[in-house]
């Protein structure tokens, strides 16, 4: 365990000493994951259509949450369906709309959770910082109807 901290710890500080056969082997590996078995240049993984696509992703996954896209996703909540941990189930989230007056201009009903949780997920988007509360998950056991008490047999329900 020693050896992994010193490891790290220079890797941090700066302090190891760049092994160029060990690049070498590395970007190795990656061709072969990448571009499969046959003679190609030890980078060429990083020119590969796979690598391309999945940068292409990450950058998709690295942009602004929109208020669209938070609104959307209320929209194709289910009904019925059972609360996360917090207890609300999705009816609180899709119904929480403010209807306009009747002499507003716009009369659109407007959802007022999905601003709030919009700058909410942008903000642990950004920053990185996960609320405690949203690293917590509980698990119930189900059976299943035709070997009850089988371990082989048993499901579960997230939440």
């Amino acid at each position: 365990m020693e050896v992994w901290k010193r490891h790290f710890a220079g890797l941090l500080s700066g302090g190891v000493e760049r092994d160029e056969a060990a690049e070498h082997q590395a970007h190795g590996i990656l061709t072969y994951i990448n571009c499969g078995r046959g003679e190609h240049d030890a980078r060429a993984w990083q020119l590969h259509s796979k690598v391309s696509e999945r940068r292409t992703l990450a950058a998709e996954l690295n942009r602004p949450i929109e208020l669209a896209e938070v609104i959307a996703a209320i929209k194709a909540l289910r009904n019925g369906r059972s609360p996360g941990l917090e207890k609300a189930p999705a009816e609180c989230y899709r119904y929480a709309r403010q209807v306009p007056p009747p002499d507003a201009e716009d009369k659109r009903e407007v959802n007022m959770i999905a601003p709030v949780l919009c700058e909410l997920l942008e903000y642990i988007r950004s920053t990185g910082d996960v609320p405690e509360q949203f690293v917590v998950s509980a698990l119930t056991p189900t059976a299943s109807q035709s070997v009850e008490g089988s371990p082989s047999t048993q499901g579960g329900i997230g939440a």
